[in-house]
C-alpha cells in the first residue's frame, strides 16, 4: 500500500512539475484600477441581469457598484452592513464569509448571508436571509433579518464557508469542522452523522417544517431517519470547504477542501458522499495512520497537490466564457498562500492534468464571474491592495478582429451607420498591444457602457453597439477608444 501511496504521489508530483511553468498567454489585469476593497472574502453578481457585482467584506458590510472599469471607490454604495443588526465576530478567521442570492431574487428580492456572532468561545455561525428596499435595488433591510440557520462553534479556524443554490433551487451551505488549524478534527465531527460541522449541507428555504424556517429535501440522504443523523446533511467527510461552486452546465458542485498538513483536493460532490475527513487527507491516511483503504465508502478526490506545491487551496469556477477558449470546459482554482493559478482538465482525462496558469503572490479568497462570463478572483492583500482582478488570454478577444497587421495610426473611426437605431458599428485600429477601452457616454459625461476593457494585440478591429434594453432616448451620444498610445473621442446620433 505504502508504494502505491509513494507512486501516486510521484504521479501528481510530475503532472504538475511538467506543467508548472507560467503561462504568460493568461494574466491578470486590475479590472477597476480606481477601486479599493477591505478585507474581501467574496465577489459575486445578482441573477437579475443588472451586471452589478457585490463585494463581501470580512468585517461585516456588503457594498455593490456597476461593472464598469472606470467605477471609483466613490461609486460603491453600502447594500448591507450587517453590524447594524447582530455583532459580527471580528477576530482571526471569522467575519461574513459568504452571500447567495434566491433564484428568483429578481421579484422576492432574497439573498443570504453566512457569517459568525459572538465571541471566539461562545462563536455560533448563522445563515440569515435579507429583503432588499422595494424603492432602492442598490440597499438592503437590515430589519428584514430572519434567521435561517445556527451552526455552534468554539474555535477560530475551519468555519468554512461558502453557499450557493442548486439547478434544484435549494440552498446549499459548506461547513468546517471546526478544529483548529493543526487539530486534525480530534473529535471527528466530519464523520459524525448527528453534527453539521465538516459537511456540506442542503436545505429548501422556499418552505418551512419542524419549527425551522426551512424544510429538509426528501432526496437528501438522511431524510426522516430515526437514528438522530442531521437531515440536513448532503454530503461530509470535509475537514475545509471554504469555496465550492455549481458548474451550473453540468449539474456538477466543485468542492475544494483545504488540507491538514500533506494534500489539497478537489472534490466533485455527490448527494450522500462520504469525501474521508479525517480517515483520510486527499488519497492518504490521517486518523488512522495505514489501513484507511479499507473503510468501506470512502471517495478519493478527483485531483490534489502536495504542500510543495501549495499551502491552501481556494475553489473557482467551470470556465464557460468565450473570451478564453483554451480555457474552455477547465476548472480554475488557485493556491491562497503562494497566489498560484491553475486550470484542471478533467474531461476525458484519466487522471486529470493541471496547467499553472501564472504566479502572482496575491492572496486569492475568491473567483467570480460576470454576466458575460468574464473570470475575475479577488486578492485580500496583505502585501499588497485588496483589489479586484480580470484574467485574461492575451491571444484572444471578444470583438471582431479585422485585420492582425500592425496598422500605420492609431484611427478611431466613424460608427456606421450613422445615425442608428438599434445597432451600430465601430471600427478601430491601434499600433500598440496592451489594455484597449472602448465606452460609451452621453452628453453629460455619464458611462452608458463599456464595449471594451481587455488585452489587444496591435491591430484593426470591429464591435457592435446595441441599443436593446437600453433606456435610450433620440439624441447625441460619444464613443471614446483609450489604449496604450492612443485616446480619441467621437460622436453619434440616434435616432429613434
Amino acid at each position: 500500500m505504502l508504494k502505491i501511496i509513494v507512486h501516486s504521489f510521484l504521479f501528481i508530483l510530475f503532472t504538475f512539475i511538467s506543467n508548472n511553468t507560467s503561462n504568460a498567454q493568461y494574466i491578470p489585469i486590475d479590472a477597476f484600477p480606481n477601486l479599493t476593497v477591505f478585507k474581501p472574502t467574496e465577489l459575486t453578481q445578482s441573477p437579475d441581469g443588472s451586471d452589478r457585482f457585490f463585494i463581501v467584506s470580512q468585517t461585516g458590510q456588503i457594498r455593490v457598484f456597476k461593472n464598469f472599469q472606470s467605477v471609483s471607490n466613490s461609486d460603491m454604495k453600502m447594500f448591507l452592513d450587517i453590524e447594524l443588526v447582530d455583532s459580527v465576530t471580528q477576530s482571526g478567521f471569522q467575519g461574513v464569509y459568504t452571500m447567495a442570492f434566491h433564484p428568483n431574487f429578481a421579484t422576492n428580492r432574497y439573498f443570504y448571508v453566512y457569517y459568525s456572532v459572538g465571541s471566539v468561545a461562545n462563536m455560533v455561525n448563522k445563515v440569515a436571509r435579507f429583503t432588499v428596499s422595494d424603492n432602492n435595488p442598490d440597499s438592503a433591510l437590515p430589519s428584514s433579518k430572519l434567521d435561517i440557520l445556527s451552526i455552534p462553534y468554539n474555535n477560530s479556524e475551519h468555519n468554512g464557508g461558502k453557499m450557493a443554490f442548486g439547478n434544484d433551487g435549494f440552498l446549499y451551505i459548506s461547513l468546517g469542522d471546526g478544529s483548529p488549524g493543526s487539530g486534525g478534527d480530534p473529535e471527528n465531527r466530519a464523520q459524525n452523522k448527528s453534527d453539521l460541522r465538516g459537511k456540506i449541507l442542503r436545505i429548501d428555504v422556499n418552505s418551512s417544517s419542524g419549527g425551522n424556517n426551512y424544510s429538509i429535501p426528501v432526496t437528501n440522504p438522511f431524510y426522516n431517519n430515526t437514528s438522530g443523523f442531521r437531515q440536513e446533511i448532503y454530503a461530509l467527510g470535509f475537514r475545509n470547504v471554504w469555496k465550492f461552486e455549481f458548474d451550473y452546465a453540468t449539474n456538477t458542485l466543485w468542492a475544494a477542501d483545504v488540507g491538514q498538513g500533506r494534500m489539497e483536493e478537489i472534490d466533485t460532490v455527490i448527494n450522500g458522499g462520504n469525501y474521508g475527513w479525517r480517515y483520510k487527507e486527499g488519497t492518504l491516511c490521517f486518523n488512522p495512520p495505514t489501513g484507511c483503504d479499507t473503510i468501506p465508502g470512502l471517495i478519493n478526490p478527483i485531483f490534489e497537490y502536495p504542500h510543495n506545491i501549495g499551502l491552501s487551496i481556494t475553489g473557482g469556477y467551470v470556465y464557460r466564457g468565450r473570451n478564453m477558449p483554451g480555457l474552455v470546459n477547465k476548472y480554475i482554482y488557485a493556491d491562497y498562500i503562494l497566489g498560484k493559478v491553475w486550470a484542471l482538465t478533467y474531461q476525458n482525462i484519466s487522471p486529470p492534468t493541471s496547467q499553472l496558469l501564472f504566479d502572482v503572490q496575491h492572496y486569492i479568497t475568491d473567483f467570480a464571474i460576470d454576466t458575460a462570463k468574464n473570470l475575475y478572483y479577488v486578492n485580500y492583500g496583505f502585501s499588497s491592495s485588496p483589489k479586484i482582478y480580470k484574467i485574461i488570454d492575451t491571444n484572444s478577444t471578444y470583438i471582431l478582429s479585422l485585420n492582425t497587421a500592425i496598422p500605420e495610426n492609431n484611427i478611431l473611426y466613424q460608427n456606421y451607420p450613422n445615425p442608428f437605431n438599434p445597432t451600430t458599428e465601430i471600427k478601430f485600429s491601434i499600433t500598440k498591444s496592451g489594455i484597449g477601452n472602448l465606452s460609451i457616454y452621453d452628453v453629460n459625461g455619464k458611462l452608458i457602457d463599456e464595449l471594451v476593457n481587455t488585452y489587444l494585440k496591435a491591430g484593426t478591429y470591429s464591435v457592435k453597439f446595441n441599443l436593446n434594453n437600453k433606456q435610450i432616448s433620440s439624441g447625441i451620444l460619444f464613443y471614446k477608444l483609450t489604449s496604450e498610445n492612443f485616446s480619441e473621442t467621437k460622436k453619434m446620433v440616434i435616432v429613434k
